[in-house]
């Protein structure tokens, strides 16, 4: 069958028509004149550029820089070739001339991650380990969801010898930027307390005539105008409290001097250790004394290792507020520390002068962390992996029948530490670095125990082989268990003669 001769007579003789043009935006006037465009402008990367680009991975870090030189010669304006000529000199341990390519990318896009991280890296090639911070720190403001920034805060305190500030150096130069931030606002930059040891470093703020407000786990500061002080506050706020709501008359009224330590941290272990107990710690390192408060205001003090710690630090109780029983306080004259998001060299270093610390040579307890009700959730197998792992020398570790002292004693004598996701894993920055650790069924407590220094692996957990495994429930191999610890174990996993084993239980029939 041949095409078929049909065509639309529509537009057979159909004058052709003309698009109407497209008319600008914006209107330019007679007299103004229009820059020409460059006719010699790269479009992606210039040919120069893509020569580099191959040299560098060759490793011929020489050739590529010159290429990289060329490319900036031919084409100044681009970026790319100036953050990748910047790289291969630091390679090639020239951070001078790293900062030189560095610095006009800098001054091109100051919120540029790579420019900055790398300038970073060449002044700390240099010895400025406080310039490299603070443009680590640029980096986190302006780029707050990349892990990157983070990661170059973390290698700095390593460098320095801070490695428990690893996890809190972000946030809390954050928050030593905030405080400033705050008091340019109002102008009451002489009302920051600043660390004895480092003038540079703000820790609280003072505010006169405030509110402190309870709600549902947040906490909100308030200045005298009722404005809210968000640099200060903590925790998920409602949209409806940050735009400056009508306060409720106050509960309670202190006179005096306050030390405002409630951050939401309520009863658990972990959040207690990492937000509480630095803000203690820093106060007595920004020179101030329990005398000088009249009073203290926490969340709320009903467990046994938050009165422990009070009575560790020297506390007075009768001075202690909960703001939970009261919701709305208002205060004369309030010290409001600053944020502590993780744990710092505050924390640890606050444990340790009040509990101390045992020799590591000493470190022979091999525990199995039993699951609690204060858990993460119960565990299927753990009374068959006690059993398997008792006669290389594993006792049970019930967190809820020892007293926090006894926890950390646990802790800081440890060898070997096997067990599931519980808060109890705070404590990790006492153990010994030779200690090994194996987490059961998440990978929560890793970057904690990397800072600490100690040997960590993970194991996923599994459901039971009849499917039927209740939600939050956790079961594992013992077998992988017991390989995974006869890798990390230096020692070995020889049956300790002095170690009483544990006779394996019949079966249920």
């Amino acid at each position: 069958m041949g095409k078929s001769g049909f065509r639309s007579r529509r537009f057979v003789n159909a004058p052709a028509t003309t698009p109407d043009p497209i008319a600008p935006t914006q209107s330019i006037a007679p007299t103004q004149s229009i820059a020409p465009t460059p006719s010699l402008v790269p479009v992606a990367v210039s040919w120069a550029a893509r020569v580099g680009d191959r040299l560098a991975r060759s490793g011929d870090w020489d050739a590529a820089a010159r290429a990289y030189a060329a490319a900036l010669t031919n084409y100044p304006q681009e970026l790319r070739s100036a953050i990748a000529l910047g790289e291969v000199e630091l390679r090639r341990d020239r951070p001078e001339a790293a900062l030189a390519a560095f610095e006009p990318a800098l001054a091109r896009e100051p919120h540029n991650l790579a420019a900055l991280l790398g300038a970073s890296r060449a002044h700390e090639h240099r010895g400025h380990s406080t310039a490299a911070a603070e443009l680590a720190l640029q980096a986190l403001v302006h780029h707050p969801d990349r892990p990157e920034p983070a990661r170059r805060l973390a290698a700095l305190d390593r460098a320095e010898g801070r490695p428990f500030d690893a996890a809190d150096s972000g946030q809390g130069r954050l928050a030593d930027r905030w405080l400033w931030a705050w008091a340019a606002q109002l102008e009451q930059s002489d009302r920051l307390l600043r660390l004895d040891s480092d003038p540079d470093r703000l820790f609280a703020a003072q505010v006169d005539g405030g509110y402190l407000w309870h709600w549902r786990g947040a906490i909100g500061i308030w200045d005298a105008e009722t404005r809210l002080v968000l640099e200060l506050s903590a925790g998920n706020l409602p949209q409806w409290l940050r735009a400056q709501p009508p306060l409720p008359a106050a509960t309670l009224s202190l006179s005096g001097r306050v030390a405002v330590l409630a951050s939401g941290a309520g009863d658990r272990l972990d959040r207690w250790l990492e937000s509480v107990v630095p803000r203690l710690q820093t106060l007595l390192d920004c020179g101030e004394s329990w005398e000088s408060f009249d009073a203290f205001v926490f969340d709320r003090i009903d467990r046994p290792f938050q009165q422990a710690t009070l009575d560790r630090f020297g506390i007075p109780r009768d001075r202690v507020v909960e703001l939970e029983q009261h919701g709305l306080i208002q205060l004369a004259t309030a010290i409001v520390p600053r944020r502590f998001n993780g744990p710092s060299g505050y924390g640890v270093q606050g444990i340790r002068d009040r509990w101390g610390t045992i020799d590591p040579a000493q470190a022979t307890q091999r525990w199995l962390l039993w699951p609690t009700a204060t858990g993460s959730g119960r565990w299927l197998n753990g009374e068959e992996l006690l059993d398997r792992l008792a006669p290389w020398g594993f006792e049970r570790l019930d967190p809820d029948a020892l007293t926090f002292e006894q926890l950390l004693a646990a802790f800081q004598g440890a060898e070997a530490i096997v067990g599931p996701a519980h808060p109890v894993w705070a404590l990790l920055p006492c153990c010994p670095p030779a200690c090994s650790l194996l987490e059961l069924g998440s990978r929560r407590y890793g970057p904690l125990a990397q800072l600490a220094g100690a040997t960590y692996r993970s194991i996923p957990g599994e459901g039971r082989a009849d499917g039927r495994s209740p939600r939050g429930e956790l079961w594992v191999r013992s077998a992988e268990v017991r390989a995974v610890l006869a890798r990390c174990l230096k020692r070995g996993l020889r049956i300790s003669p002095d170690r009483p084993t544990v006779a394996k239980r019949p079966k249920k029939k």
